[in-house]
């Protein structure tokens, strides 16, 4: 097998308590659509259209002026972002016009790295070659199942494996200097089947991995009686934190181009792109409240923070900042 065995994440990381608070977020989300092709059982995507609507979850790709706007309002910050990452909610494949949103943040030259994750079902021979074209430096498939039964039961859909496997594939070959990530998730998986994946993927990745199903989107019902044993991830052990990291690295952009210090889709929609720029919401005394909140360690009294699992799910131990909290205070001048 020539893939390396490892999560998804980069492996060359700071640590994180030692450097903020930053003047330039090291990671971007940029969501071209919450659009997606499957209705995975354990996604948003997997509820019906009435639920979907009465928790507010549109559908839709991103206006190719909105993602525009997004691209020079990130020109403004002082340093390169680590990594440009083009997804959210949703299928990126969606938007037709993710190659072209590829190939404009790799002409501007604003970020180290650009990734997004995708179950690959859309993909084309053609579509690959404009990924690869665009200057994409690494693509995550995430799949669902290793038999066309297998992906109609989790994803809902009819899905020809044999095809996926020979899209991606096709990718790898023709890659240039793009990474290939693969992963699936342990929902069950018998000992069989996990060598069935690293046999299928192995050669045609640069790493793979086998994600544990583990507490994440708020958007879904409780896991209580799914999940066997609480871990990360990552197969390590749940640990819980009492300062989230999130708002101090990243910033994510929603497909309305709202601005929001996490991963949760119905954060606070009122901060937009249109009425606000990501640099001035970057550096504003809301963000700075919001994370002084955090360092104070009294995130129960948020109402979307308290009970919130998506930190504690994909937590690295270089990312922990709870044993760093005076330090950050006093670098921040509130010591």
């Amino acid at each position: 097998m020539r893939a390396e065995i490892h999560p998804g994440y980069d492996k060359k990381r700071v640590m994180l308590g030692e450097v903020i608070p930053l003047r330039t977020p090291f990671t971007i989300f940029i969501n071209p659509s919450t659009l997606c092709n499957f209705k995975c059982n354990y996604c948003t995507h997997g509820k019906s259209k009435e639920e979907l609507n009465r928790i507010g979850f549109i559908q839709k790709n991103m206006e190719h002026e909105t993602f525009l706007e997004v691209l020079e309002q990130l020109k403004n910050f002082e340093d390169r972002f680590k990594l440009v990452y083009l997804y959210g909610n949703g299928e990126p494949l969606c938007n037709p016009r993710l190659p072209e949103m590829i190939e404009a943040l790799s002409s501007s030259a604003i970020s180290d790295k650009v990734e997004f994750f995708t179950n690959g079902a859309l993909l084309t021979h053609e579509k690959s070659l404009e990924l690869i074209d665009a200057g994409l430096t690494r693509i995550k498939f995430s799949i669902q199942g290793l038999t066309n039964e297998k992906y109609k039961e989790v994803s809902g859909v009819n899905c020809n494996f044999d095809n996926l496997v020979e899209q991606i594939s096709y990718f790898y070959k023709h890659r240039k200097d793009c990474k290939v990530y693969v992963k699936i998730m342990d929902i069950g998986l018998s000992e069989k089947e996990k060598d069935d994946f690293y046999r299928a993927f192995g050669d045609i990745s640069d790493e793979i991995f086998i994600e544990h199903m583990t507490y994440t989107q708020r958007t879904m019902d409780s896991y209580e009686g799914v999940l066997k044993t609480k871990t990360d991830l990552y197969g390590q052990p749940f640990v819980e934190s009492q300062v989230c990291t999130f708002p101090f690295y990243i910033l994510r952009i929603g497909v309305d181009g709202e601005i929001n210090p996490c991963f949760e889709d119905i954060f606070d929609k009122a901060m937009n792109i249109k009425n606000t720029s990501i640099y001035d919401y970057w550096n504003s005394a809301m963000l700075k409240s919001f994370r002084l909140m955090h360092l104070h360690k009294e995130r129960s009294r948020h109402p979307l923070c308290n009970g919130c699992n998506c930190l504690a799910s994909t937590l690295k131990p270089e990312d922990r900042i709870d044993s760093y909290a005076s330090q950050i205070l006093e670098r921040m001048g509130e010591i």
